[in-house]
C-alpha cells in the first residue's frame, strides 16, 4: 500500500515537472524569440543591479567586492545587509555563472530553477498532508505561476524565490497538531519532524532578503498562540518560540560577516534610505488579492476593475503583485466561512481552523494601516513592503481549496449505502463510491484549475526578442570602447548617481550606469561605489567641476575615458552644450552609440599631453588636490 502511494506521488511529481516545463515553453522560453544568454530584463533598475552582483560572482565568487566598480578605489558590498539575506538565489546564480560563464544565462536559469522549485516544494507539502497527487499537482502549478512570480522576474529574483513559503505553513500545521513537535526529550533528534524543523528554518532564513523569514515568524507565533489558547497550555507558544529562534539563529549565522562589521567598523555602515511613507505606499491592498493583474478576459468585468483602479490613490499602482488567483480566491472564501462557523476537533476539516486564523492575522498585519505600521515605526524600517505577504496568503488559500476538494472526494468515495443479503431480511450498511458525485468534483476542480491558470498567465511572456536588440546594441558599443582602451583603464560616468537606490536622473534610472560594467571585462567604471565609500565621495566631487576642470581632474586621477548617458540630462540643449565643450577641450569627437543615447570620450591622448606638460612633483600635487577635493582646475 505504501509502495503504491509512493509511486503515485512520484508519478505526480513527474507530471508536475512536465506541465511546468510546458507552460514555460508556452510563455516564450521555447520560442524563437528567447535567447538564454540574454537576461529576461536589464532595464536599469533592480534587475541590472542584481546582474552586477552575478558578474561579481563570476569574477570573484561569493566575495561581494569588485575593483571594476567604483573606480578608482573599487567597492565592497559586505556592508549591505541584503547581501546575506538571499543566500538561496545567490548560490544558484553563482553555480550557473560558473557552469555557463554567462551572466545572462546564469540569472535566467536561476529564475527558472526557482519556478520549478516552487512548484515541486508546494506539491510535496500538499502531498504530505494526504491531498491526492492529482490535486497537489494542480495546486503546486497554480502556486508557482502566480503573477507575483512574473512581475518580479529577475529584478526581484530574491523575492521571486518564494519556494520555501509552503515549508513555513507546514511548520505551523505541525506545531498546531503535534504535541511532540520541538519538545525537548531524549529522542529529540530521532524524531524526523524536529530534524526537518531545523533544516526548514535554515532554508527559510536563506531567502526573501529578510521579508519571508520575518513573515514566517509572524505566522509561527500566531499558530503557537492559537494552540496555547485552545489547549490552555504554554507549550504551543513555547514551540513557536523555539522555531522562530531556529530561524533567527540561522539568520544570525548568515549575517555574521555583517554583524562583525557593525561591531568593529560601524563607520562603514550607510544610512537607512527608508521613508516613513513607505509602509503605506507598499502595503497590501486587500481587494488586489482578487483582481487579476492582466484582466480576466471578461470585458465588462475588466472594465469595472479598470474603472475602480483609475480612481484610487497614487499607491494603488505600487508593485501591484497581490493577485492570488481563482483557486486562491475560492480558498479565501472557504477560510472566511471556517473562521465564522468554526469546527470541532474531531472534524476532518479541523486544521482549516488554523489556516483561517493565520489568514486573518496576515491580513491584519499586511493591509494598509495594519499592524505593520507599528513594526515599521518602533522595530525596524527595513520590512516596509507588506504586500509581499500575499504569497503566504496565496498558499494558505490554495491549500484550503485543495484540502476541501480532496476531503469531499474522500467522502464521496466512502458514501454509505444499504444492502439486503439474499434470503435475509437483515439490512447491512456498507461503503462504496458515488461515481457521479466523484466525477463532478474532479471536473469542477480541474475546470477551476484550468480557468484560474488561464487568468494567472494572461499577459505573460518570457520572450526577450524585443529586448535582445537593445541589449546587443549596448554590447557592441561597450565592446568598442573596451577595444579602444588598455586593460585596466578607468572610465568616469556622467551623470553621477549614488548607489544603491540612486533614483532617477532625467529619464535615466541610476543603475543604467552598470551597463558598461556588464558588457566589458577589462575596463573599470566609476559607478557602483556604495554611498559613503572613498570612491563615491571622490566621484560625487568630480561631477561638480566645470567641463575643462573635470577632464583635467579625471586625467590627474588616472581616468582614461569619460562616458555620458544622454537620458540622464533633462535638457537636450544643456547636454549638447556640455558635449560640444568637451569635444573642443579634448579636440576629439565623441563615440556615439547607434541609438544616440550613449557618448564616450577617449581621454588617453589628452592625458598624455597633460602628463608631458607637468613635472613629476606638479603631477603628484594636482593628483592629491583632486582626491582631497581642493582641485583648482
Amino acid at each position: 500500500m505504501r509502495k503504491m502511494k509512493t509511486i503515485r506521488i512520484m508519478a505526480g511529481l513527474f507530471i508536475l515537472i512536465l506541465l511546468t516545463a510546458g507552460l514555460l515553453v508556452h510563455l516564450g522560453v521555447g520560442r524563437k524569440g528567447f535567447r538564454l544568454d540574454i537576461p529576461l530584463t536589464c532595464s536599469g533598475g533592480d534587475d541590472t543591479s542584481f546582474l552586477s552582483e552575478v558578474k561579481m560572482m563570476k569574477e570573484g565568487g561569493f566575495r561581494p567586492q569588485s575593483s571594476s566598480l567604483g573606480a578608482p578605489y573599487g567597492t565592497d558590498r559586505s556592508v549591505m545587509v541584503s547581501t546575506y539575506l538571499k543566500m538561496d538565489v545567490s548560490f544558484l546564480a553563482w553555480l550557473y555563472v560558473k557552469l555557463t560563464g554567462s551572466i545572462g544565462a546564469a540569472i535566467n536559469l536561476a529564475y527558472f530553477t526557482v519556478l520549478f522549485l516552487t512548484a515541486i516544494i508546494s506539491y510535496l507539502v500538499l502531498c504530505s498532508r494526504k491531498i491526492r497527487p492529482a490535486f497537489a499537482v494542480a495546486g503546486g502549478l497554480t502556486y508557482a505561476f502566480l503573477p507575483y512570480m512574473f512581475l518580479r522576474k529577475i529584478g526581484h529574483l530574491m523575492l521571486s524565490a518564494y519556494q520555501f513559503v509552503p515549508l513555513a505553513v507546514l511548520l505551523c500545521i505541525w506545531l498546531f497538531e503535534d504535541d511532540r513537535f520541538l519538545k525537548f526529550r531524549r529522542d529529540f533528534f530521532r524524531y524526523r519532524r524536529n530534524l526537518l524543523a531545523i533544516l526548514f528554518a535554515g532554508l527559510i532564513a536563506s531567502n526573501g532578503i529578510g521579508y519571508y523569514p520575518f513573515f514566517s515568524c509572524i505566522i509561527l507565533l500566531a499558530a503557537g498562540l492559537s494552540k496555547s489558547l485552545k489547549d490552555r497550555r504554554f507549550s504551543g507558544f513555547g514551540a513557536a518560540l523555539k522555531q522562530t529562534g531556529l530561524i533567527a539563529g540561522w539568520m544570525a549565522l548568515f549575517l555574521s560577516p555583517f554583524i562583525r562589521i557593525c561591531l568593529t567598523e560601524p563607520e562603514r555602515l550607510g544610512e537607512n534610505a527608508r521613508q516613513i511613507g513607505d509602509v503605506e505606499q507598499f502595503a497590501m491592498k486587500l481587494v488586489r488579492l482578487f483582481i487579476p493583474v492582466f484582466g480576466s478576459g471578461i470585458g465588462r468585468l475588466d472594465a469595472k476593475f479598470a474603472e475602480y483602479g483609475a480612481v484610487q490613490l497614487a499607491n494603488w499602482s505600487a508593485e501591484a503583485t497581490e493577485y492570488i488567483g481563482l483557486m486562491g480566491t475560492i480558498g479565501f472564501i472557504i477560510l472566511i466561512i471556517v473562521l465564522l462557523t468554526g469546527t470541532v476537533r474531531t472534524s476532518p476539516f479541523y486544521e482549516l481552523v488554523l489556516l483561517s486564523e493565520l489568514n486573518i492575522v496576515m491580513i491584519l498585519y499586511g493591509v494598509i494601516g495594519g499592524f505593520s505600521a507599528f513594526v515599521f515605526l518602533f522595530v525596524t524600517m527595513s520590512v516596509r513592503c507588506t504586500n509581499r505577504i500575499s504569497v503566504f496568503i496565496a498558499f494558505v488559500c490554495i491549500y484550503a481549496f485543495c484540502f476541501v476538494m480532496d476531503r469531499l472526494c474522500e467522502s464521496a468515495e466512502r458514501k454509505p449505502y444499504r444492502t439486503t443479503a439474499p434470503g435475509s431480511s437483515r439490512v447491512r450498511v456498507s461503503e462504496g463510491k458515488s461515481l457521479p458525485v466523484l466525477i463532478g468534483l474532479y471536473a469542477a476542480f480541474f475546470a477551476i484549475t484550468a480557468a484560474g491558470l488561464g487568468i494567472q498567465i494572461r499577459g505573460w511572456s518570457y520572450s526577450n526578442e524585443d529586448f535582445a536588440e537593445s541589449y546587443e546594441l549596448r554590447d557592441r558599443y561597450f565592446r568598442q570602447i573596451e577595444e579602444m582602451l588598455p586593460d585596466g583603464a578607468m572610465v568616469y560616468e556622467l551623470p553621477y548617481c549614488a548607489y544603491p537606490e540612486g533614483g532617477v536622473a532625467g529619464q535615466m534610472n541610476a543603475d543604467m550606469q552598470f551597463f558598461g560594467y556588464l558588457h566589458t571585462d577589462t575596463v573599470k567604471w566609476s559607478y557602483g561605489a556604495l554611498q559613503g565609500e572613498k570612491a563615491d565621495r571622490l566621484n560625487a566631487y568630480l561631477c561638480t567641476l566645470p567641463p575643462r576642470s573635470l577632464v583635467r581632474a579625471l586625467c590627474f586621477s588616472g581616468f582614461q575615458g569619460l562616458y555620458l548617458n544622454r537620458l540622464g540630462y533633462s535638457s537636450e540643449a544643456d547636454f549638447k552644450a556640455l558635449t560640444d565643450e568637451l569635444a573642443r577641450e579634448l579636440d576629439t569627437e565623441a563615440l556615439v552609440s547607434e541609438d544616440g543615447r550613449m557618448y564616450f570620450f577617449d581621454l588617453t591622448g589628452y592625458g598624455e599631453k597633460l602628463r608631458a606638460s607637468c613635472t613629476e612633483k606638479e603631477w603628484k600635487k594636482q593628483r592629491k588636490a583632486v582626491r582631497r577635493g581642493t582641485f583648482a582646475g
